[in-house]
């Protein structure tokens, strides 16, 4: 065998070192050169003549001034902040703090150089229409295709190379981002973290009241969460080689709790408020959950409640996924204090006029009115049904009367309930794309104007929830105004979708509830004829100022008061770092194999 000389040597070591850390994060890998980084330039192969090589930077400015200002002072001024590091926040002018040129793609054409077809297109030029995939209900699967689907999220969860994520920011603009390779379901783990880093009630205290959040609380939440399944679904069906796969839906209107068998993606918790690792299923290691561990593990820092300015670090800088993995920190689910919605809730949710609404001050934020469609089915609005009768709908009147999708994810528990590490749960998923359902229920009940009531704000919001701003942090680049609109149009349908029967007025009229009679929403799960109706009910402690959901409360013409007990949470202690419990293969380690043979090599 031929020797090498120590050239060649260097340039091998050089080659590796590239390999192991030149992948690429929201960005393509053939982009992570100091070349590319330097000039801000990101066009690869000059976008295959399919689109053109655009400076955006001018159009990031401009979204940053037509913004909520209140939201742009915050994230203009993390260099300022020590409870933040003093660091750039990567997410302002998105992607401007990385790339200032990419490719802008004509057509259909897709994808970070343009080579890709748009979603719900296909061939040469991406000019057919790819025929549409069906989402169906996951209780309505064969146990053959749920087994599928879990292996399709086992195989993201350990499919490595396609992604790689910013683990620091730095201090100036000038400054690079120091990048680190994941699995493709571990980046989608972190960008959902990503986005809401600042929600937490230290960082609000901290950025003076304001909730900064780039995917929640405003007017994208909808059309960011239908973008990132896409992406999903698009990952799911290269693994399982199978370009008609559809992503299902988790239908939970009729407690439906098929999801939650050890044989698919595990159970929950058996005994009520104890929340405990799951049972079978994919109870893999966790990643980007300080917020949850220190909210709920180890009891230190509570996400939602703690108002101390100076925590807002931990839960502020970007998460660290290998580092997270090293823990070993298995998936957690609980038995919460609250409950599933029914078909009627959803009913009155689709019943709204309007997309959105702005508050009593003009901003698009969580405590949008009652006619914002968006805060009824986030969850923001107050809802209240019984089977037939006194329906009402209203603005959240108080801390913890959460509805639909943050119900969801209260009922869950463990890492479901804290925004940021959510994505650890499978069923996140599943619960979003019955969401994405009901979004495409509401698009399609029909309108008196015939049209779907417009996407609002076109400016005036957070950064990022506008309608023709780059949502935060997709790339290629992609706007609400791109995303909204029928699910047909991305190629894929929902097998059943909710028909609207009730009129917002005068079928649904105003919550009159306060902090002192909430006890009297009532929220029914069950409709038989033959026994008294099981319903729930909110009730508020003013000396604590909290609340809890009574459960199973009898409803007859008689008294709406019997109610099963809710037991004491217990919390289980943090488990200690268990060194690297990761299945990927240690770099350095990589790094000493190679030398090693290299060694042999010139030995021979």
């Amino acid at each position: 065998m031929a020797s090498l000389s120590p050239l060649q040597v260097l340039w091998a070591l050089i080659i590796l070192l590239c390999l192991l850390r030149c992948t690429f994060a929201q960005f393509p890998a053939v982009c992570n050169t100091p070349e590319n980084l330097q000039s801000k330039v990101c066009c690869p192969n000059n976008c295959n003549g399919r689109g053109d090589c655009v400076n955006v930077k001018s159009n990031a400015e401009r979204q940053s001034v037509d913004a909520d200002p209140e939201i742009v002072a915050v994230l203009k001024n993390t260099s300022n902040v020590s409870e933040k590091g003093n660091r750039i926040d990567s997410r302002y002018l998105w992607p401007t703090m990385v790339f200032e040129n990419v490719c802008i793609c004509s057509g259909k054409f897709y994808g970070v150089d343009c080579n890709e077809c748009a979603f719900g297109w296909s061939g040469e030029n991406c000019g057919t229409k790819k025929q549409v995939v069906q989402r169906r209900s996951f209780g309505s699967l064969s146990d053959s295709e749920k087994q599928n689907v879990k292996n399709g999220m086992l195989m993201l969860k350990s499919e490595m190379g396609y992604w790689s994520v910013v683990i620091e920011e730095p201090l100036t603009v000038s400054g690079t981002v120091t990048l680190q390779d994941v699995s493709t379901y571990d980046f989608l783990v972190y960008i959902h973290n990503y986005v809401s880093r600042d929600a937490s009630k230290s960082c609000q205290t901290l950025n003076g009241g304001i909730n900064v959040d780039f995917a929640h609380s405003g007017p994208n939440f909808l059309v960011w969460h239908r973008t990132y399944l896409l992406i999903l679904e698009r990952a799911l069906q290269r693994v399982l080689d199978n370009t008609s796969f559809g992503l299902p839906y988790w239908k939970w209107e009729d407690n439906d709790l098929s999801v939650f068998d050890k044989r698919y993606f595990g159970k929950l918790s058996s005994t009520h408020g104890i929340i405990q690792d799951i049972e079978g299923g994919l109870n893999w290691n966790t990643v980007c959950d300080i917020t949850y561990r220190q909210k709920t593990v180890d009891n230190t820092i509570a996400y939602w409640e703690d108002d101390n300015s100076s925590y807002c670090m931990a839960f502020w800088v970007p998460c660290n996924p290998n580092a997270d993995l090293r823990y070993g920190n298995r998936l957690q689910r609980g038995n919460a204090e609250t409950y599933l919605p029914n078909v009627r809730e959803i009913e009155i949710a689709i019943a709204a006029p309007e997309y959105d609404k702005s508050n009593a001050e003009g901003k698009y934020r969580q405590d949008s009115p009652r006619d914002s469609f968006r805060s009824r089915l986030e969850g923001w609005s107050l809802i209240c049904s019984t089977s037939n009768s006194d329906l009402c709908v209203g603005p959240q009147v108080l801390s913890g009367s959460q509805r639909l999708h943050n119900n969801v994810h209260d009922w869950i528990n463990g890492h479901m309930s804290v925004p940021p590490s959510a994505v650890n749960d499978p069923v996140f998923s599943l619960h979003h794309s019955n969401i994405d359902r009901i979004l495409e229920s509401w698009m399609q009940r029909g309108f008196p104007s015939g049209e779907i009531p417009p996407y609002v704000p076109d400016s005036g919001g957070h950064i990022g929830h506008n309608l023709n701003d780059y949502m935060v942090p997709f790339f290629p680049l992609i706007t609400p105004n791109q995303q909204y609109s029928t699910s047909e149009n991305w190629g894929y349908m929902y097998d059943t979708l909710i028909v609207a029967t009730l009129n917002d007025k005068p079928d649904i009229p105003d919550c009159t509830y306060t902090k002192e009679n909430i006890r009297e929403c009532r929220i029914c799960t069950a409709h038989s004829s033959d026994s008294p109706t099981q319903c729930n009910r909110f009730e508020f402690d003013l000396t604590t100022n909290t609340g809890m959901y009574r459960q199973n409360c009898l409803l007859s013409s008689e008294d709406m008061r019997v109610c099963s007990a809710i037991e004491p949470t217990v919390r289980p202690t943090l488990r200690p770092p268990s060194g690297s419990s990761s299945k990927r293969i240690n770099a350095s380690l990589l790094l000493f194999l190679l030398i090693a043979f290299l060694t042999l090599v010139l030995e021979d």
